[in-house]
């Protein structure tokens, strides 16, 4: 806050001079800003905001979720779901306000689930050799037929996953070994070896 005297006067001819002061105080703006105890993890997760705001004294929190908010100056949170949140902090004094936003990553446990068969008959149903994964990052997989040729490689998300084909034809029915490296959302990697049977 600086608070400064100004003198303002008048002069006329006719009329001695006038003068008065004027006291203006300016206000620094508001800066919003804040920290997380943790920006990722499992649910539900537990969060504590600290409040780094400066030139403030009312604050609104809101958590990301579209429903939950609070009033307190620090102010904590447990994320019940998984998903992407963008908590925000609008810190305000009686003239203006600032907004600070962040990212919490909150997601599930991880879990796999792979199929024995699949059916790339492109009638809508079980088309892809495509593994159920929960908390993941990142996979990469190869396919190779029984004698150990690689047919196919793909990188998740970047790749498709594989859709029964080689060199655009559809391969033979039968039994094909695929490998796996997934990466969860934790930076952990999990290797996974098998078989898998096309039914055209």
């Amino acid at each position: 806050m600086v608070t400064t005297d100004y003198i303002v006067s008048t002069k006329n001819k006719k009329c001695p001079n006038i003068s008065d002061t004027i006291r203006v105080t300016v206000y620094p703006k508001p800066k919003a800003g804040f920290t997380l105890s943790k920006v990722q993890g499992l649910f539900p997760l537990d969060v504590h905001f600290t409040n780094n705001s400066k030139n403030a004294n009312k604050y609104i929190w809101m958590f990301g979720d579209s429903i939950s908010s609070s009033n307190t100056i620090d102010a904590n949170f447990i994320y019940k779901q998984s998903g992407l949140y963008h908590p925000t902090l609008i810190a305000s004094n009686p003239f203006c306000s600032d907004t600070a936003t962040s990212s919490i990553d909150v997601y599930e446990p991880y879990s796999i689930y792979i199929p024995d068969i699949f059916t790339p008959n492109s009638d809508g149903l079980n088309d892809l050799f495509e593994p159920q994964i929960t908390s993941m990052k990142s996979i990469e997989g190869k396919i190779f037929t029984r004698w150990g040729e690689e047919i196919y490689s793909f990188s998740i998300p970047t790749n498709k996953w594989w859709n029964g084909t080689f060199h655009d034809k559809k391969v033979e029915d039968g039994i094909y070994i695929y490998n796996l490296d997934v990466i969860d959302k934790r930076g952990k990697s999990h290797y996974y070896y098998g078989r898998i049977y096309v039914a055209q």
